[in-house]
């Protein structure tokens, strides 16, 4: 192979691992416990892949991770599956089923808060400093009746 053809296969195997690497990218996720929550088991799915497992409990205040996203500059789809259990206000033990999905605009560098609406029926991520780099669809969402993985 000449030297002049190696050169170029090398400069455009460089130029494909800069834009691969400047494409890549990050959010940081975060799950605060309710006062009144007693535990939660969540699944984060990105794209229809497993992104996070969220377990909150008496121990457990609050969760942090840092979710790395492939091509960062496009939408990604999200879905949250997995149940809570709150104490009501009778002081009962309520189970509230997590299944939600959204999408997540443009997530490199966001700080995504997973979140619910006030009596606990919608679940959901949401940038509390951008509220338009997230929109959730509301009802469930297909991949939580699906097998683990």
């Amino acid at each position: 192979m000449p030297a002049r053809f190696r050169t170029l296969l090398f400069c455009a195997c460089l130029m494909l691992i800069a834009t691969s690497a400047a494409q890549a990218g990050a959010f940081k996720l975060q799950d605060p416990r309710a006062p009144n929550e007693i535990s939660e088991t969540t699944r984060l799915y990105i794209d229809g892949r497993l992104a996070a497992v969220i377990h909150l409990h008496d121990g457990l205040d609050s969760y942090e991770k840092i979710i790395p996203v492939k091509d960062a500059p496009r939408a990604h789809h999200y879905a949250l599956c997995g149940e809570m259990i709150v104490i009501d206000h009778e002081g009962a033990r309520v189970v509230h089923q997590v299944e939600s999905e959204g999408i997540l605009l443009r997530p490199d560098g966001h700080v995504i808060i997973a979140a619910a609406d006030d009596d606990l029926g919608d679940f959901y991520l949401m940038d509390a400093s951008e509220p338009g780099a997230t929109r959730h669809e509301k009802g469930k969402a297909g991949i939580c009746s699906g097998p683990i993985s």
